[in-house]
Parts: structure tokens; C-alpha cells; sequence
């Protein structure tokens, strides 16, 4: 090493010899920023960078109760970090519904004919604006506590901690957020291809697609941390919970829209 050339490290002013900086890690040869070298890194995040995003991606939708235990048990190399995680799937989500409402703002796509969704039983009614304009925070105070009896249900028998399950319940939002990434998609393609569904058609699909997804996360979770329940129980259970997440918004807000009206 002694034929090696001394290198003042760009980012923490450290002099060393080699590929990388002994103080922070940064790499010796720091390239000068370019489209090519934007569109490297974000080709080698998807490929080599990020096994853990891609991984955690795949495995909470075929086996969520599982890759939230490996995290857990401490594989924190497999699993991606849940905050990250959560983070990375809403910036996915947003970017991806501000594409397609641009998209068919720029098409000029024909909207569906508006009608009242079957399934919503407290859906009908007319709405306070001054409330609308806050419904994603409500909607947010009304599921906390939901989310946190969930919680309590799934991990009731077991030795995690509170932080554990809040943990397992910020992989359960970014699980959320890929559902609501999925639904965002279906949307696009209906007003893509001029499909002539009704709103209230689209609404009700949009709830079953979320009731069953929400069913499989809690019994994915039941599976692995209660294994000793039985398969029917576990089914019923996850029926049960998945109903009352879907229309505990439901509810609170009838009541709201009864109270407050327009």
C-alpha cells in the first residue's frame, strides 16, 4: 500500500488509500454527474441495490405474516427497513395516479356516469364540504385505533413488544399503499379503454378487491403468529376484522355527514 496514492475524501475531508474512504465509506473516485450516471443508479436500484425492496415487495402480498417475522427474528439484510419501505410505495403511489390523471386529463378520456355504489350501505347521503376537505385526516384518526385492535388481536398470545407491532403494522400500510397502487391501475385502464362502467359499479369493485385484500393480510399474520389456531378460525377471524376495517370509516362518517350536514 505504500505505492498507493493518498486520497482527501470528498465527502468528510479524510485522507486514506484505496477504493473507499476508512472514515465514512465514501468511494474514492467520485464521477461527475451526468443523465447517464441518473439513469445507472436508478437502473441499479431495481437490479442490484435494492434485493431487500424488491423481496419485501413480492412477500408481503403472497406471504405478509412471514417476511414481517423475518424482520423480526433479525434477517434485517432480506427484509427491507419498514419506514423506508412505507415511504418508497407511497412515493410509488403518488407519482403513478399523478401519471394517469395526467394522462387522461391530456387524452381528455371520458368519465364514468356517476351512480351510487351497492356495497357501501352508508355511502348514500349528501356531504358536508368543509369536512370533505379533511377526510383523509379523519379517515386516518377513525382506522388508528382499528389498526391498533388489530394488533392487539393478531399479537395477543405472543412476546412482542408495542414497537414490534407497530413495526408489523407500518408494513401492513405500505401493503395498503401497493393495494391502493393496484386499484389506481385498474381505474386507468377502465377510463383507458372507454370501459362504460358506472361509478357506483367501480366503487364496488374497488371494496372487494381491498375487503379480500385486507382478509389474506390478517390471516397471513394469523398463520404465522398464532399457528396453533385452526385454519377455520383463522378465516373467520380475518372475515370478521377485514369488515369491520372497511366500514368502520363508513360508519363514523354517516354519523358525521348526519350531524354536519351539507
Amino acid at each position: 500500500m505504500s505505492g498507493s496514492k493518498t486520497i482527501h475524501c470528498l465527502n468528510c475531508g479524510y485522507s486514506f488509500q484505496g477504493n473507499y474512504c476508512s472514515s465514512c465509506g465514501q468511494k474514492a473516485s467520485v464521477k461527475k454527474l451526468t443523465w447517464k450516471s441518473l439513469s445507472d443508479e436508478f437502473i441499479h436500484f431495481f437490479t442490484h441495490a435494492e434485493h431487500s425492496f424488491i423481496y419485501t415487495s413480492r412477500s408481503i402480498l403472497t406471504n405478509p405474516g412471514n417476511v414481517v417475522k423475518e424482520f423480526l427474528d433479525g434477517k434485517r439484510k432480506k427484509v427491507h427497513k419498514p419506514i423506508t419501505f412505507v415511504l418508497i410505495w407511497f412515493a410509488i403511489y403518488k407519482l403513478i395516479s399523478a401519471g394517469y390523471t395526467l394522462i387522461i386529463g391530456w387524452l381528455n378520456l371520458e368519465k364514468f356516469t356517476r351512480s351510487e355504489p351497492t356495497l357501501r350501505i352508508l355511502w348514500h347521503g349528501s356531504r358536508n364540504k368543509v369536512l370533505t376537505q379533511y377526510e383523509n385526516f379523519i379517515t386516518i384518526l377513525i382506522i388508528a385505533p382499528i389498526l391498533v385492535l388489530l394488533g392487539w388481536i393478531i399479537f395477543r398470545k405472543t412476546k412482542t413488544s408495542f414497537v414490534e407491532r407497530w413495526v408489523a403494522l407500518i408494513y401492513g400500510s405500505a401493503y395498503s399503499t401497493m393495494i391502493s397502487t393496484l386499484l389506481a391501475t385498474i381505474g386507468f385502464i377502465f377510463k383507458l379503454l372507454q370501459v362504460p362502467f358506472k361509478t357506483g359499479f367501480i366503487n364496488d369493485l374497488y371494496f372487494l378487491i381491498y375487503f379480500f385484500s385486507i382478509t389474506w393480510f390478517i390471516y397471513g399474520f394469523e398463520k404465522i403468529f398464532q399457528p396453533k389456531s385452526s385454519r377455520t378460525a383463522k378465516i373467520f377471524l380475518a372475515l370478521i376484522m377485514s369488515l369491520i376495517a372497511n366500514y368502520a370509516a363508513d360508519i363514523v362518517w354517516y354519523f358525521l355527514y348526519r350531524l354536519f350536514p351539507a
